[in-house]
């Protein structure tokens, strides 16, 4: 009986190290998970790159890695409890090197450099005063060549972002361009290159349009800027969305 006392106790005192252990490991979880997507980042160096984002931002997790610019990037999904304009002045002021800020349709992009590392923010309203953000941090190496531009692109167009996931038919391909056009004939001159380049219009879709290209899709918008105009261009397979 003693014998068996004592394995007992020893069990209990064992389970009870176990159990201090866990409570300690959790605690040092939430500490981690309180200090936001920055301490979650799948990379240490794509960490160092990721500027400050707004206070109370709650960390989605990791979203895998993506192509910008011809650097392989980091990928995170937070929400933080402001619209996506705030949020994005308050990132432009955290952001390091001379970061800058392009209006989108449904929200925002905040890009920018950290210790000479790339980083990008896309914010997208998510309730009346949220916005659901995406944060991707260079995690470094040589960049990749960059692709060559797309025969409807306008002559004059500067590209200042070029976002690339997936490979082959489920590739999606995120495009920014600056142009010293206006919007509206940057728009003119961007249709009539799409249709000579064997794009057709699809259909309306909100701010901008739509265009098929045997099993591709691609969806444009123009938007105003001073000076001169942006063209945003999302390019996918026709079934996705």
């Amino acid at each position: 009986m003693s014998r068996a006392v004592s394995v007992l106790r020893h069990m209990a005192h064992r389970h009870s190290v176990q159990d201090a252990r866990h409570r300690l490991l959790r605690r040092r979880c939430l500490r981690s998970l309180a200090a936001g997507p920055l301490a979650l980042l799948a990379s240490p160096r794509a960490a160092r790159a990721m500027p400050k984002l707004p206070s109370g931002a709650a960390d989605l997790g990791w979203n895998g890695r993506m192509r910008i610019n011809g650097r392989d990037m980091d990928v995170r999904l937070f929400r933080v409890s402001m619209p996506p304009f705030a949020a994005a002045a308050a990132l432009s002021q955290e952001g390091g090197e001379r970061p800058w800020l392009l209006p989108l349709p449904d929200g925002v992009m905040v890009m920018g450099m950290q210790q000479g590392r790339m980083w990008l923010v896309q914010l997208r309203a998510a309730g009346p005063q949220a916005s659901q953000g995406m944060a991707a941090a260079e995690i470094g190496g040589r960049p990749a060549p960059r692709a060559a531009m797309p025969a409807w692109v306008p002559a004059g167009a500067v590209l200042l972002l070029d976002a690339q996931t997936g490979e082959g038919g489920s590739r999606v391909v995120q495009q920014i361009y600056a142009h010293a056009f206006a919007a509206p004939v940057l728009s003119r001159s961007l249709e009539a290159r799409l249709r000579g380049a064997g794009w057709h219009p699809d259909e309306a879709a909100g701010a901008g349009r739509q265009w098929r290209l045997g099993g591709r899709r691609l969806w444009t918008v123009v938007v105003a800027r001073s000076p001169g105009s942006g063209l945003l261009a999302v390019e996918a397979a026709a079934g996705q969305r």
